[in-house]
């Protein structure tokens, strides 16, 4: 086609001339999404090629590609007849890293011998309970049978203590963080060893809204620009 931009409008033209309401959708993320064309809510029975062409291109303006990527987006476009523009708005979210401040401790009896511990916390946001397991380690004799007893203890009181702490989070969405504790690490509090975790890291969900406008035809737009205010 020739002109193919300026047909494109013209076919959005007759599709809403008797009224009906022409959409782009979109969702997708994670490498994998769609765009659909739909008319009063209803995907279009047998597209045309210049109706792909639409698609097309209402794709390439939007950006997202094939959605590659550790993202989710969702939206929806609906064509102005008037202003010959798709409007609309594109609902994003992403994930950020940020560290927490905290004060949590484990104690062991001075007299218990290990060269570390590997303490492994792993929460996820649909799950109300940290997954946590605490392994100790000596290269070389037996571990005192009393580190299965306080091993869990000290599992059970981690849990309790993360559990509180992601609870005060706002859009917490997952963490996973292993912790080599060495014996040199621990600070000796009379005949008791104190092990302190002051941060961890986690990731939380960001979410923005954004306000699109797409023309075809840079005619349309500038004329839109001189006639009408469109909403930000």
């Amino acid at each position: 086609m020739n002109n193919l931009p300026l047909s494109m409008q013209q076919r959005c033209d007759e599709l809403t001339a008797s009224g009906a309401e022409l959409s782009l959708t979109w969702q997708g993320g994670g490498d994998e999404g769609c765009f659909d064309l739909l008319l009063d809510e209803k995907p279009l029975e047998e597209q045309s090629e210049l109706e792909q062409e639409i698609i097309h291109f209402m794709e390439e303006a939007i950006g997202y590609g094939s959605f590659a990527g550790e993202f989710y987006t969702e939206g929806k476009l609906v064509y102005n007849h008037i202003t010959k523009c798709f409007g609309g708005t594109d609902n994003y979210s992403d994930s950020e890293g940020a560290t927490r401040e905290c004060q949590i401790a484990i104690h062991v009896p001075e007299h218990i011998w290990f060269e570390h511990l590997v303490i492994n916390i792993r929460v996820e946001y649909e799950d109300a309970n940290p997954e946590v397991s605490i392994e100790p380690r000596l290269r070389n004799g037996p571990l005192p049978p009393e580190l299965d007893r306080l091993i869990a203890k000290w599992e059970r009181y981690l849990r309790a203590k993360f559990a509180t702490e992601i609870d005060q989070l706002e859009d917490f969405e997952f963490m996973a963080i292993e912790l080599i504790a060495e014996r040199s690490q621990f600070t000796v509090i009379g005949d008791i060893l104190r092990f302190e975790i002051d941060a961890f890291d986690y990731s939380k969900s960001v979410s923005s809204e954004k306000e699109l406008s797409i023309y075809f035809t840079e005619e349309a737009k500038n004329l839109a620009d001189q006639q009408y205010t469109l909403p930000l």
